[in-house]
């Protein structure tokens, strides 16, 4: 029984640690990142996006 009570420990501050990160840590990523646009390398249109095909 103890051990369930450490892993349900760890599992809740693994849960907290990373809702943490997300509120506080992602924002300011996004705020540092340079600006991409939509066709540009790293963008997930250019992956998604049908290829043309070849004649």
């Amino acid at each position: 029984m103890k051990s369930r009570t450490v892993a349900q420990f760890g599992l809740t501050a693994w849960f907290f640690g990373n809702l943490y990160e997300a509120v506080v840590g992602m924002p300011q990523l996004l705020a540092d990142a340079p600006p991409r646009g939509l066709l540009k390398p790293g963008s997930p249109v250019r992956y998604y996006a049908p290829r043309p095909s070849p004649r």
